[in-house]
Order: structure tokens, then sequence, then C-alpha cells
């Protein structure tokens, strides 16, 4: 019997001679295992699957995952180098090696509910890795994806040029990926990103989608539950946890987007890429409903609730502190932090999340009596019963008028850095400035009259 172990993988075994397992640092621990199989070596095996098991930062991805991939015999590890790869996808989807990934293991990433990455992008790296996978008879300059990347490694944009296609091209396409497709949640896009993907791939779509989801969306409102379907596949949750009751990980790091100016849902922040540090420092069912004057203390808050009953998920942003005046928010707004924006919203419908921000009149409030007051009476909450009429924010975000809470948050928002805070303060760092040397300029030209 020949077995194909390299000889410092070899050498690294000296279990074989003493009965102790050694491994050097710069050998990969997978290989060791893959030789320990071929010569029988059972306890070697056990030992080092142990060793992966017990420690997360004993993985090298994305090597390791693609190792894992085309290793039969690592079936124990599969679930756990899976897990690991969901909570940073893009190293494996913009690996190299990512094309060669076999369809078997691509289909159990793509079947994960904690894929951390925004369903629309999920689809158009599944295009890559068919477009690689259809054959020679495609044109490859066409069918180059172009991948965009901001600083934090977050998809802007994904293009792929689909003028010169044709209808073979798409034809062959289709049958790549057709037992991949299935698994992609369609139903989890926005209407702008669905409508995205219906433009340049209605070819390749399953037959009656279409029709489908543009129904589903007709029907759903934002301000209501998607009703449960056995056919739709349910939301992707984030693989990071996050303390929280009410909201989980993707739904923070929506909200970071928004406080950081992003209007839409396709370049939604990954969780542990948010500018910003969400502090829990109010929970209703430790801290009750009775001393919402402690919040004083806090000038940038995320406030969360959840409806009782219904389950319904609504909020507000609050970036400029509590009793300020319509004119103190324009100055603020002018001087002070021009990025922040003050915001209500919903994630009742997570599909269709609403956000509507303030326009004019009466800002955020906590009473003598203890009641939280945010637009006119946009959001007043009076210990566990709330009142929402929309006045001073441009959208409703709940139909009802009346209704008790489940629970609240509250969450300090802090920036991470100082590099943060100064971006954000840009336009005011700017004013200072420029009237700073208007300044100068005024006295030196006084001075030159006298």
């Amino acid at each position: 019997m020949e077995f194909n172990i390299s000889t410092d993988i070899f050498e690294d075994l000296t279990y074989i001679y003493s009965g102790k397992l050694t491994v050097k640092k710069n050998v990969k621990c997978l290989y060791v295992i893959i030789a320990a199989y071929d010569l029988q070596l059972q306890n070697v095996v056990e030992h080092l699957e142990n060793y992966f098991k017990e420690n997360d930062s004993a993985w090298k991805l994305p090597k390791d995952f693609f190792i894992i991939s085309e290793q039969r015999q690592l079936k124990q590890l599969e679930e756990q180098v899976l897990k690991l790869a969901c909570t940073d996808p893009i190293i494996i989807f913009n690996c190299k090696d990512f094309p060669q990934l076999n369809e078997g293991f691509l289909i159990r990433l793509l079947k994960r509910n904690d894929l951390e990455l925004n369903e629309i992008n999920i689809f158009y790296y599944l295009v890559k890795w068919g477009i690689v996978n259809t054959g020679l008879t495609l044109n490859k300059k066409s069918f180059s994806p172009i991948l965009i990347f901001d600083k934090d490694r977050s998809i802007l944009d994904f293009v792929i040029d689909t003028r010169k296609w044709t209808p073979i091209d798409f034809m062959n396409l289709e049958k790549t990926i057709r037992n991949c497709i299935p698994h992609i949640r369609f139903y989890q896009m926005s209407l702008g990103d669905y409508t995205e993907v219906k433009n340049e791939f209605k070819d390749i779509l399953p037959n009656g989608l279409d029709d489908e989801i543009m129904q589903h969306f007709k029907d759903s409102n934002p301000l209501m539950r998607i009703p449960s379907n056995d056919n739709i596949l349910p939301p992707r949750e984030s693989a990071c946890p996050f303390d929280s009751n009410i909201i989980n990980a993707k739904d923070v790091a929506l909200i970071a987007t928004w406080i950081n100016g992003g209007k839409g849902k396709k370049h939604v922040f990954q969780f542990k890429n948010i500018h910003f540090k969400f502090e829990c420092v109010y929970r209703s069912s430790i801290d009750g409903f009775d001393k919402y004057d402690n919040l004083y203390k806090y000038k940038r808050v995320v406030i969360v609730i959840k409806v009782r009953n219904s389950g319904e998920i609504i909020g507000v942003y609050n970036p400029f502190g509590w009793d300020i005046s319509y004119s103190e928010y324009i100055l603020f707004k002018l001087f002070r932090d021009f990025l922040s924006r003050y915001f209500i919203f919903s994630l009742t419908n997570r599909v269709n999340p609403i956000i509507s921000y303030h326009k004019e009149g009466a800002m955020s409030k906590i009473s003598n009596e203890r009641h939280i007051l945010f637009g006119t009476s946009d959001l007043s909450i009076n210990g566990i019963y709330c009142t929402s009429e929309q006045h001073s924010f441009k959208k409703k975000i709940i139909d009802k008028v009346r209704f008790e809470i489940d629970e609240l948050e509250v969450f300090h928002i802090t920036n991470k850095n100082i590099v943060i805070t100064l971006s954000s303060n840009i336009p005011f760092l700017i004013i200072i400035f420029i009237l700073y040397w208007l300044w100068i300029l005024i006295i030196f030209i006084i001075l030159n009259k006298k």
C-alpha cells in the first residue's frame, strides 16, 4: 500500500516512535490528521479532532475550509468549519479557490441560516461560481465579475456584464447552478435587490418565481410581520451573538448603517465591522418600567421596543439628548454632528424595514412624570403603555395608536475610535477652520487700515 504523505508531515508524526504527538507550528494540522487516517493512527486522529473542536483559533481560514471540503474522512470537523466560515464568509467567497469548491459543500454553505452576508451578494457569488464551472463555451471576458470593496471589506458593488451573453450562455449557467438556486432566499431580498437580480438574470431563475415574489411584495405590509409560509425560507440570522431580548446582530448592523447615513439595505454593515459600540444601559425586564429618568445622562441612544401580544419591533435613534427645542436641533445639525440623523424605525417586517426621519416640531423629552416623548406624539412611553400618532416624523412605524410594551431596551451609542469621531464631525471642523481664518483676515484688514 502506498501513502501520499510529505516528508515534513511524516517527520512530525513522532508519535509513531515515542508515543508522544508533536506537530511543528509551520505544518498544517489538518494534513497531519489526513496522514494519521491513512496510517490508521486513530489516537492521533481523535486527539487532533478534539483540539480543533475545542479551539476555534486553531483554524486557518480560508485554506482549512477548502481542505475540509475535499476530505471525506474529516466529517467530524465539517460542522465547525462551516460555522466559522459563516461568521466571515467574504474570505471564503472571495478566495481564489472558491470557484473550485465542490457543489455539495457549496450547497451546505448556502443552506446555513447563520451565513452572515446580504442575500443579493450571496446570489452574485453563486453566479460567480457558476460562471467558472459552466465550461469553456462561455465568453470569459463578459463573464468576469467585478468586486468592489470598501475599507471594511464589505461589498459595495458586484458587477457582472451580461450585455454580450447569448441565450445559450444563460441556459448553460442555469444548468450549472440549478441545484444551488433553491437555497438562495429571494423572498428575503428587498424589492430593489430582487428587481436588480430579475433584470439581469431572469432566464436562470426558476419558473414562476418572479410572479410569486412580486405578489409577495405586493401583499407584504411593512407595518406587519410577514406571514409564515412553509415554502419561504426563513431569514438568515447573524452568526455573531448580541446581548438583547429584542434585536439580533443583523438588526444592529442595519441600525448602525442608518446611523452612519446609509438608507438602503444592500450595503448594510456586517456586525463585526460596524463603527459604533452598542452598550445596553437599560432593560425593562430587569430595571422596570418606571425609572426612565435615569436615561438623562445618556445623550446618544437607541431605544427598541417589543410590543406585547403582536411581537412587533419598533424603536428610535436619538443622537441629540433630551429636552432640546427644534431650533437647538437645527444648530446641532449644522455645527456639531452633521452625519447624525434623528429617526424612528420599525423592524417588524425585516425584509422591508421602515426608517422615518424627523421633519419638524417637537424633539425628545423625559417629563417630570418620567414619560418619554419622541416628536409631538409620534412615540410616547408611559410605563408599560405607549401611544403613536404621526406628526413630527415622515412615516408611521406602527398601525396601532395605543399598545403595551413587552420589553424595552436602551443602548448607549459611542464611536469605536477617535478617527470615527473626528470623521463624523468633519463639517463642524471645516466650519471652525474657515471661521478662524476669516477672523484672522478681518483683524489683518483692520490693522492695515490703521
